[in-house]
């Protein structure tokens, strides 16, 4: 009982913060994430994303690393492979540390699933130096 009640606690604040705010706050996907429910969290980012201006890269950036990391709480490994693949890309362009450091520690949850080709290709895209800015 306790957690639903931290749950509805969570969802009407949310609700709250949102109606006072404007409709930004109601697509911030990292309480759904949070709160265990990827599903809820990509509709938020489906919003985000259709909504945002093309020159906020580095909102981006984060919304697509959140994409990812909803699709692989939903166990959907190969979807969350190609979304992480596009939030480092995305992330490495702002070259904004939050962003990398964000899509950098987003890996660190695909490594248990070492022996997925997909996760394998991404995890070795990732270390590739030409991908580090290093080549």
């Amino acid at each position: 009982m306790a957690d639903f009640d931290r749950r509805t606690f969570l969802i009407f604040s949310g609700a709250a913060v949102a109606k006072a705010a404007g409709t930004w706050a109601t697509v911030e996907p990292g309480p759904w994430l949070d709160l265990g429910l990827p599903h809820q969290a990509a509709a938020s980012i489906t919003t985000g994303l259709n909504s945002l201006d093309p020159a906020r890269t580095r909102t981006e950036a984060v919304f697509l690393t959140y994409r990812s990391r909803s699709a692989l709480d939903a166990h959907d490994l190969d979807v969350a492979t190609t979304y992480a693949r596009s939030a480092l890309d995305a992330a490495r362009r702002t070259g904004a540390a939050r962003c990398v450091g964000l899509a950098e520690q987003l890996l660190t949850h695909f490594k248990t699933h070492i022996r997925h080709p997909p996760v394998r290709d991404l995890l070795e895209y990732s270390a590739a130096p030409s991908q580090r800015g290093y080549a």
